[in-house]
């Protein structure tokens, strides 16, 4: 039978941009020593990046260091590998780490100027020369042996929150959290958060986070319950810090605030398989969601968190899907006042117990997530690694020229694809493979619905479902309408009940007459050059084709 190809037309469907986050690149330092634990802790900010290497035996056992990676034209590069000028051996220094602009923190838990593990945090700023100095060496105003001052640091603009959650005022390890301001240049212990219904063992301060006018600490063994945790939200009010709220968990789980995230409008609590989020926008704190892993694999959902922009990061530690302890990620994307998961992301490479976001060590900026992996050990045991995730801002765009089908399986899909980094690949459907290995058009197609996700060189994928229509005639049509006189010379009379377009193509597919008619319409094709044609009639989303002869 012969084939007709009667037209092409672009479909618009449009494409659907899958959100999705590709691993750029695993950073290790140039000159690693064994045991170092790069990545216990990172932190984005802009151009800067800052991670922590709390066991780094450069400088004496368990000194610690700090190293700083700028973004060169899309590149993570090492700029700076550094400790302060008073760790020694066994601080853990850079075990915690924070940055924001120009400014950075690093916890050094195990300081002891006040006696054993009193805890220091240094402050390091960027020169104009484009060198981290370090600024300021923080330790609390009424430091003592134990406290853990420097167990987690975070930073917002020029304030610095603390966590101390060994101090014993109110009872062995009960905890506190100390904020610091930059004043006339120099950094002032501005308060000193507690809350009065804390007791021995609640380990306030565990985990701390500052954004604004707000700061969040959590207490990872507060309650009477099996220990399941509590946050406590904090405000400033004409410059005095003042607690607005304390959050304990709908559903009780253990490690309730075992990390802690805010952002402008938010506050996220992980625990011990769960993440709970809360709106702080109105008068009163309120919980939104409690998010669990949609691994079936998760063991350790939670206990790495970060928040921005209404994108939040949940890292995993001990997710089996990929490999033993090997670890994922979670992004959610804040949409219409929900909290939807996006995408999942994995290492690379993944081994067991690599660490990978094991702790209180994934960052998200912007565009990019920093996964630490203290346990990789590509060239060292334990070197450590951090992971550099960014996301397909930039996806391949498509644009589909459809041959519809005429006679049988002969439709036809052409693709075009832009945008994205070239080369592409493509998987259709139709072989349910999943490969990668399909041409990048379709032929001999029957009437269907096929849809294929194109990924580029990078891996950043998008999808588009594609419609090819039959005009193969219809029965239901058939039967109600009524062509003539065919052969025809001068006009032409179709009878259908309602509305309905009528269309004339010649054999070459060609368009060269078309209409609409309401029941009986008269067609005047004394124009037309005597042969043969094909009547297209669309009526109710039915499509009849005809065999029609100009005499």
């Amino acid at each position: 039978m012969k084939r007709i190809l009667l037209f092409s037309l672009l479909l618009s469907f449009g494409n659907i941009s899958i959100s999705q986050w590709y691993e750029t690149d695993i950073l290790k330092e140039s000159e690693p020593t064994s045991g170092g634990n790069v990545g216990s802790g990172v932190d984005i900010s802009g151009e800067w990046a800052i991670v922590g290497a709390g066991e780094n035996d450069e400088y004496g056992v368990n000194a610690g260091a700090i190293i700083f990676y700028k973004n060169v034209d899309g590149e993570w590069v090492e700029m700076q590998k550094l400790v302060a000028e008073e760790v020694e051996a066994g601080d853990y220094f850079g075990r915690y780490v924070g940055i924001d602009n120009h400014i950075a923190v690093a916890g050094s838990v195990c300081d002891g100027d006040f006696g054993d593990c009193s805890g220091a945090t240094y402050v390091f700023e960027l020169g104009d020369d484009g060198v981290w100095i370090e600024t300021a060496k923080l330790m609390a105003s009424d430091a003592d042996a134990e406290d853990g001052f420097g167990m987690d640091v975070a930073i917002h603009g020029e304030q610095i929150i603390v966590g101390a959650p060994f101090n014993q005022d109110a009872g062995v390890r009960s905890g506190s959290a100390y904020i610091y301001e930059k004043t006339d240049g120099e950094w002032v212990e501005t308060a000193k958060l507690v809350s009065a219904d804390l007791d021995e063992e609640d380990w306030f301060g565990f985990s701390v986070d500052i954004e604004g006018d707000r700061a969040a600490v959590g207490a990872w063994l507060e309650g009477d319950e099996a220990y399941y945790g509590a946050a406590y939200l904090f405000e400033k009010t004409e410059g005095v810090w003042e607690e607005v709220a304390k959050i304990i968990p709908s559903e009780l789980t253990g490690s309730f605030s075992i990390d802690i995230a805010l952002d402008a409008n938010h506050l996220a609590v992980g625990a011990a398989d769960a993440v709970f989020v809360y709106d702080l926008s109105g008068a009163e704190v309120e919980e939104m969601v409690m998010l669990t892993a949609s691994s079936e694999f998760a063991d350790g959902f939670g206990t790495s968190i970060a928040l921005d922009n209404n994108r939040l990061i949940v890292a995993d530690a001990a997710d089996d899907m990929i490999g033993t302890n090997a670890g994922a990620g979670y992004v959610f994307v804040l949409e219409d006042d929900v909290w939807v998961e996006k995408t999942m992301f994995f290492p690379s490479d993944p081994a067991i117990g690599t660490g990978f976001g094991e702790f209180r060590n994934i960052a998200i900026d912007n565009d990019y997530i920093f996964a630490g992996a203290t346990g990789y050990d590509e060239w060292l045991p334990e070197i450590g690694g951090v992971y550099v995730y960014e996301y397909c801002a930039i996806t391949p765009e498509i644009s589909s020229a459809v041959s519809l089908e005429s006679f049988g399986a002969d439709g036809a899909i052409d693709l075009t694809v832009t945008g994205g980094v070239p080369d592409y690949t493509f998987d259709w459907d139709i072989d349910e493979a999943g490969d990668f290995d399909d041409d990048e058009d379709l032929a001999d197609l029957s009437a269907g619905t096929y849809t294929v996700v194109v990924s580029d060189e990078v891996g950043c994928e998008t999808t588009e479902t594609i419609v090819v229509d039959s005009q193969v005639g219809i029965d239901e049509l058939s039967e109600v309408v009524n062509v003539y006189p065919n052969p025809a010379t001068s006009n032409l009379t179709i009878e259908l009940e309602g509305v309905y377009t009528y269309s004339i193509y010649n054999l070459s597919g060609a368009l060269v007459q078309q209409g609409q008619g309401n029941d009986t319409e008269t067609v005047n094709i004394s124009e037309l050059p005597a042969g043969a044609y094909i009547l297209q009639l669309l009526s109710n989303n039915q499509t009849l084709q005809l065999h029609l002869i100009k005499q």
